[in-house]
């Protein structure tokens, strides 16, 4: 271009022109990605949190801004459409318009530069990071370009809704609740207990009878023949069971209940028998099947068929006729353990002793993940009374508790998980504490340790690392289990455990390495070679070839200054010619020309569909929602599909770790091949017709079917795409990596999303409409959530009643 015939007035207004563009760009490229992020039942949860009677502020304002957007994220295809369209019209308008200015190079390198930091990339880390107040405030101004475009973008979005569908949002599998859940423990915002329930509540409908009932041989029961003497009241008492099952000819014929509560009413003197006793009160039984689920029990129990029930199944073993044989009890003391995860103290434990997995009130113990947090309250003049335990007895295990130990330490210590030879059947009970001569402390850290320490009641507080982090370790915590495993005297604690300030003293199972080495056999420990972590990506090997040249220069697609001058009157804003123009120059042009350069756009349109995909594709997936579905196919009872997303979602976590690189490089390259094709489209046909036909083919095929295929499976389509996303990342490092260090440093490093607790109220509420969760789970779920802030006078029953 010739400057000299360039006004100053003329120059004023292209530059105010391309500014304006640039601010149009921003303002698309920005709200695409930051109004697609925002999925529908995202919306809906943060709105219902807001319109909470206790939200805060925060989530009231958030609340308002989420009502703004969510009318218009209703029809997310429309709303995609047309937010492309303006946005690849005004990147297609400023390439030109750049490379009319300067020459064909320069106005490509310029309008690139340009269009990537202010139009795209500063842009769009900012909406990313937010999408709902920043959505909220251009609500007005897409509204009036949602008109501006209707015509052209509602037929388009009607193709999309026939044949994607409707955008739906995001709905979690149970699986994926409970690791966004652990992930939220991990963020502390929610705790470890809440947790807990919320696990229980998931899960325990899946969980049958079979899985938590005690056998019959395990369950103290009387003969309807006993009588209620003084001796046997004071053995009922000993026991500290609520209910007790009475049979009459054998233990497989189960004829009632008798409560502990109701022999206040006799007189231990006159012996009245247990079977005339439990008629008088008629406790009956209610009978389940092995294989009913908890859920359907729960609500047996609720409805007032007992807290106690039979199981019963078919027995077919033998020459005679089937029949039905008791095969153990259930409470709704075992059903809300499973619920709650943990177990409860005995309600009459006159012994004073808290097993480390309680005692129901039918006399057993379960199995599973449990944890116990209950003290010894001994008191001994009453045992002593009653002639159930001594002084002596209390410091020691019993055969119940060492048989629950080993299970727990098979379990979940490998040192522990091999084949016993012999040894004692009781372990002695060390106490330590600021009461005991044992004192406080357990382990020092870096000095020698030669046992290994299981807590059995009261906690303990670890501490460990160069900045002393502390932890606090429960009931069934084990210390130092290594020690059991190498050479004596040769095992170094890395941390320092004593006695929690809140307890005066608590008790622990003290195993020595010598006492280990041998009650078992010894250990073979074989060396691994260490697992490299599948989240650190491998150093790239070296680049075997160059990036191929392109055929024809930049320059070469580009006319000359003097013959753009001397057409500049036909290009954008004067159509007087029509397209006379092009027929012109396309009549000169060969047939391998015309099939190089059409050729050359099909590439580039694949090239831009592939960036556009990408970056939408790759942004909306949040770093805590791909170890959701990582975790969640790492379970055993996975699914092929749940596997097959947890592939990808590996595959794609480390690109996604740095997500401004990602995103700049994804941009770059998107924004450097709309460009080329504007510039040679427009040097294709003219001007106004290059404009348009640029602003079509990217819109339809480079932008939208992209973009709204990777809106729909982001997991599949980038878990295939990573080896061609990592060869970019590598060609654009150079320029990507400063402006992706420049977002780090002023928007700081990106988080994964996570949710407050009215907001995970909100969200599970959600599920239940989407059939995923059922009531009952969702109310106890919700109960965990905010148990812990209801304070006692809220559920007590006044004394008056």
């Amino acid at each position: 271009m010739d400057f000299t015939d360039t006004s100053p007035d003329e120059w004023v207004a292209r530059i105010a022109g391309m500014l304006l563009l640039v601010a149009l760009s921003a303002l698309f490229s920005g709200l695409t990605l930051g109004l697609m992020s925002l999925d529908k039942i995202g919306l809906e949860v943060v709105i219902g949190a807001g319109e909470d009677a206790a939200a805060t502020e925060q989530e009231k304002k958030l609340a308002d801004a989420a009502k703004k957007i969510a009318p218009i994220r209703k029809d997310g295809n429309l709303l995609l459409t047309t937010l492309l369209l303006g946005n690849v019209a005004v990147n297609s308008l400023l390439s030109i318009l750049m490379a009319d200015l300067t020459s064909g190079m320069l106005g490509f390198v310029v309008s690139t530069a340009v269009i990537v930091l202010f139009g795209e990339v500063i842009p769009q880390a900012a909406c990313s990071r937010h999408a709902l107040v920043i959505g909220a405030k251009s609500v007005p101004i897409v509204k009036c370009i949602i008109v501006l475009f209707y015509v052209f973008a509602k037929p388009v979005s009607l193709l999309l809704d026939a044949f994607l569908g409707q955008d739906v949002g995001t709905i979690f599998t149970k699986k994926e609740l409970w690791k966004m859940l652990d992930i939220h423990v991990k963020q502390e915002m929610i705790d470890d207990e809440e947790s807990w329930i919320m696990y229980g509540a998931l899960h325990y409908k899946s969980q049958t009878v079979a899985a938590i009932l005690t056998p019959m041989r395990d369950v103290y029961m009387l003969p309807a023949t006993a009588k209620l003497s003084r001796d046997t009241v004071r053995e009922i008492y000993s026991k500290g069971f609520s209910r007790i099952p009475v049979y009459a000819t054998s233990r497989n014929n189960v004829i009632g209940l008798l409560f502990t509560k109701d022999l206040v009413f006799i007189d231990p003197d006159e012996a009245i028998s247990v079977q005339h006793f439990v008629h008088i009160f008629g406790r009956g039984v209610h009978r389940v099947w092995p294989d009913t689920n908890l859920g359907d029990l729960l609500k047996a129990f609720k409805m007032g068929h007992s807290r106690l029930a039979l199981v019963q199944d078919v027995n077919n073993k033998g020459d005679g006729d089937p029949f039905l044989e008791a095969i153990g009890v259930v409470s709704l003391e075992d059903v809300i353990e499973e619920i709650l995860q943990d177990t409860f103290r005995t309600e009459g434990d006159v012994t004073g002793r808290c097993s480390i997995i309680a005692q129901q009130c039918h006399g057993c113990a379960i199995g599973g993940r449990r944890k116990q947090t209950a003290v010894r309250h001994v008191d001994h003049s009453a045992m002593r009374f009653l002639g159930v335990a001594s002084d002596d007895d209390d410091m020691y295990l019993t055969t119940e508790e060492a048989r629950d130990l080993a299970v727990h330490l098979v379990a979940h210590q490998p040192v522990f998980q091999m084949r016993k030879t012999g040894g004692k059947s009781f372990f002695p009970l060390v106490a330590y504490g600021r009461e005991t001569p044992n004192g406080p402390r357990i382990y020092s850290q870096a000095h020698v340790a030669n046992h290994c320490v299981i807590v059995m009641e009261g906690s303990v507080k670890v501490t460990t690392g160069r900045f002393g982090l502390v932890s606090e370790r429960g009931v069934w915590s084990v210390l130092g289990a290594e020690s059991l495993v190498v050479p004596a005297n040769t095992h170094v604690p890395d941390f320092s455990a004593f006695v929690s300030n809140k307890f005066g003293k608590i008790l622990c199972v003290q195993i020595s390495h010598v006492d280990f080495q041998q009650m078992l056999h010894p250990i073979s420990l074989c060396r691994t070679k260490p697992q490299r972590s599948a989240t650190v990506s491998e150093r790239s090997p070296p680049k075997r070839f160059d990036v191929p040249k392109l055929a024809h220069s930049l320059s070469d697609h580009v006319r000359p200054a003097a013959e753009r001058d001397e057409a500049k009157e036909r290009l954008l804003f004067d159509d007087r010619s029509g397209s006379s123009l092009g027929e012109d120059s396309s009549s000169n042009w060969g047939a391998l020309e015309w099939t190089l350069r059409i050729s050359a756009v099909v590439i580039l349109t694949v090239l831009a569909a592939l960036f556009s995909g990408l970056t939408l594709g790759y942004m909306s997936l949040d770093k805590n929602g791909l170890q959701i579905i990582i975790d969640a196919g790492e379970d055993p009872n996975a699914t092929d599909e749940e596997k097959k997303n947890a592939e990808y979602a590996r595959k794609i976590k480390p690109l996604r770790s740095d997500g401004h690189l990602l995103l700049t490089t994804l941009l770059y390259g998107n924004v450097s091949i709309n460009s080329i094709m504007a510039i040679a489209m427009a040097d294709m046909t003219t001007g106004l017709i290059g404009f348009f036909v640029t602003t079509v083919i990217l819109v339809i095929f480079g932008e939208l079917i992209p973009q709204a295929l990777c809106s729909r499976h982001a997991l599949a389509i980038g878990g295939r795409s990573v080896p061609i996303v990592k060869f970019f990342l590598f060609a654009f490092y150079v320029a990507a990596k400063p402006v992706a260090m420049v977002l780090d440093f002023f928007l700081g490093y990106e988080i994964g999303a996570t949710f407050t607790k009215l907001e995970l109220t909100k969200m599970l509420e959600i599920h239940v409409k989407q059939q995923m969760l059922d009531a009952d789970e969702t109310d106890i779920m919700k109960g965990a959530l905010y148990f812990k802030r209801k304070p006692v006078a809220s559920v007590m029953t006044p004394i008056e009643n």
